[in-house]
């Protein structure tokens, strides 16, 4: 026989179930191991919803630090992403010739027929498949003529002759260069010859090409860090003039001058 005896105070009311065929002894006895019981699953619960919580709040500042860091990679991606260099392949050479070469055929046209200027730039070019010319940009020397060193057009033979197929096959080739006047669209007779390359085709005139010594394959790679100024990159070494050609139909301020 199970009686339910009701037990009123003064916050709250509870039903308890009470045995008659079972002593008092054995009642209080089943009603406080029922209480145990109780309390342990209650405490399990409490000490799983915080475990819950804590994971939760742990997992939520992890996302939020992962957005924010994403959010400033993104800022600076997007920052760097405006300036020319990342348009174009480039470098600066030993003896500060600014060298820019074409990713595609819209920049091979860009690079070779509007940025370069005639008379006063070379273009170097690699007699293996799958290769992208490079120009190197000229400097007036004292005596009023425009000049690119031999370092630069060295260094340029070996940039374009590891972006080529050459790299691949590990094997040396040929390299040479030429003035910016003996490069054309299309030739026009037989003394010019097409040729094709990675990113499109163009012509050269055959008794302009000047061969370079053998190319390296070699190549090193450099992090670049913005500082207060564009042009701090460079200091004394790149013509700020040669950044406004590159510069400018991207949409990016022109570098401010250099200090004397």
């Amino acid at each position: 026989v199970v009686v339910v005896v009701v037990v009123v105070s003064a916050r709250r009311v509870v039903e308890v179930s009470v045995s008659l065929g079972a002593s008092a002894h054995a009642s209080a006895r089943e009603l406080w191991e029922a209480a145990k019981r109780a309390r342990g699953k209650a405490e399990k619960t409490e000490s799983a919803a915080a475990a819950v919580v804590v994971a939760a709040e742990k997992k939520s500042v992890a996302q939020l630090a992962k957005r924010e860091s994403r959010a400033a990679l993104g800022a600076v991606v997007d920052r760097a992403a405006q300036a020319w260099w990342h348009k174009f392949a480039w470098f600066v050479s030993s003896d500060g010739y600014l060298c820019v070469s074409p990713r595609d055929r819209s920049q091979l046209d860009r690079v070779l027929f509007e940025v370069a200027r005639r008379g006063k730039d070379a273009v170097v070019c690699a007699e293996a498949a799958n290769f992208a010319p490079c120009l190197v940009r000229g400097r007036p020397s004292d005596d009023g003529t425009w000049r690119v060193s031999p370092l630069a057009l060295s260094e340029a033979g070996s940039f374009v002759a590891c972006r080529s197929e050459a790299w691949s096959r590990r094997d040396r080739c040929a390299t040479y260069w030429l003035e910016a006047t003996d490069v054309r669209k299309s030739p026009p007779d037989d003394r010019w010859r097409a040729v094709f390359d990675a990113v499109g085709d163009f012509a050269v005139r055959l008794a302009a090409k000047t061969y370079l010594p053998p190319a390296l394959l070699e190549l090193g790679l450099a992090v670049l860090f913005s500082l207060d100024r564009p042009a701090a990159f460079f200091k004394d070494k790149v013509d700020p003039a040669d950044l406004v050609a590159l510069r400018a139909p991207l949409g990016d301020e022109p570098p401010r001058p250099r200090p004397e």
